[in-house]
């Protein structure tokens, strides 16, 4: 637990746990935060969800009041911005670009795979900036536009 007070609970998330509860496990860090602050239902405290394999902080809701507030803010760019820091094999050939393609679920693998799809696919967009390359590894940064159809992961 990174912070807390009377309307948010901050945690950091490790790599490799789920968010919320899903259809294979129970155990997520959102049900690991509501039984140490005695929060009722889980679905009133999720503000918002990271991949299973992301590593990050998430923030939680106490009350009502602090997850409307906070859903507003993640729904209005001006007020928050999602910056994610990614490590690649290699050395990226440009500095700077970005990826916009159209993804949806990839229905025929199931669970959270994710596919280009040009029919059905929602529009997916993200900025990237090359931040650092050492040792045959680039840290690049990445910075979703479009929201929840980012999955910058699948995007590299």
């Amino acid at each position: 637990i990174v912070h807390h007070d009377r309307d948010i609970i901050v945690a950091d998330k490790p790599a490799n746990m789920l968010s919320v509860p899903g259809l294979s496990s129970d155990e997520s860090l959102a049900g690991t935060v509501a039984r140490m602050f005695g929060i009722e239902r889980i679905d009133k405290s999720i503000v918002h969800r990271l991949d299973f394999a992301t590593s990050g902080l998430m923030v939680f809701a106490r009350n009502d009041q602090a997850l409307k507030n906070l859903h507003g803010q993640f729904r209005k760019s001006q007020y928050l911005r999602k910056v994610y820091l990614a490590r690649v094999w290699g050395r990226m050939e440009d500095a700077v670009g970005e990826v916009s393609v159209p993804l949806g679920p990839d229905r025929e693998r199931g669970g959270p795979y994710w596919k280009v799809d040009f029919i059905n696919g929602k529009e997916s967009r993200t900025l990237w900036k090359v931040i650092d390359y050492s040792s045959g590894i680039s840290t690049v940064e990445l910075v979703p536009i479009t929201g929840r159809y980012g999955r910058s992961r699948f995007l590299l």
